[in-house]
């Protein structure tokens, strides 16, 4: 091939790839199952935003290799940054719990308590090549809206294998584990908030 015909084909690949598009970026969240509220409790839950760790406070999704290794995936994203989907999601699957005769987003003058939190862990945990978790770590902290007193506190691990080894998976997943944690703590929180003095 001569240097001319060389060159007009390297140049004609380069034109190529620089006219590929990307692919698409998709959007995922977790979604809260659709339920009636379960009963009418007493009190009003005030969720504020969750404090996201910086490695996840980011709409990117996180997927890990190894312990000390995190990377983020380029074309799949969250709907909106974790800690901010995951408050939306508490005050929703709080409120459907039946806990509490209210929650709502924020702070409320006519909240009794307020519940906030850190979260530690949100991403997709590859063990192996067939094996694959979500896993999410969070810290939550309910205290009193007239006084700041803390009334309770806990850090939560939950996994959850994946089903399929996909970001729609992986939410899938994550919202599994999320429902575990609000069923834990429900009853935690609204004992809590009736034990105030």
């Amino acid at each position: 091939m001569t240097r001319i015909a060389f060159a007009t084909f390297a140049l004609f690949v380069f034109a190529a790839a620089c006219g590929s598009s990307p692919p698409p970026v998709r959007y995922y969240q977790i979604a809260v199952p659709e339920a009636e509220p379960a009963g009418q409790g007493e009190g009003i839950l005030a969720v504020e935003r969750i404090r996201a760790d910086a490695a996840y406070d980011d709409a990117r999704i996180v997927y890990r290799e190894s312990p000390h290794r995190l990377d983020y995936y380029h074309y799949h994203r969250w709907s909106s940054p974790p800690g901010m989907m995951l408050s939306d999601y508490l005050r929703v699957a709080y409120d459907q719990s039946g806990h509490f005769g209210s929650v709502v987003s924020g702070f409320s003058d006519d909240a009794d308590a307020i519940l906030g939190g850190r979260l530690m862990a949100f991403e997709e945990v590859n063990e192996t090549e067939d094996r694959w978790l979500a896993r999410v770590r969070l810290e939550l902290r309910l205290r009193d809206a007239k006084t700041g007193e803390l009334l309770w506190s806990s850090v939560i691990t939950e996994t959850e294998p994946l089903e399929e080894h996909e970001p729609e998976g992986l939410a899938k997943a994550l919202g599994v584990a999320m429902d575990r944690i609000v069923a834990a703590t429900g009853p935690d929180l609204r004992d809590a908030l009736g034990d105030r003095e």
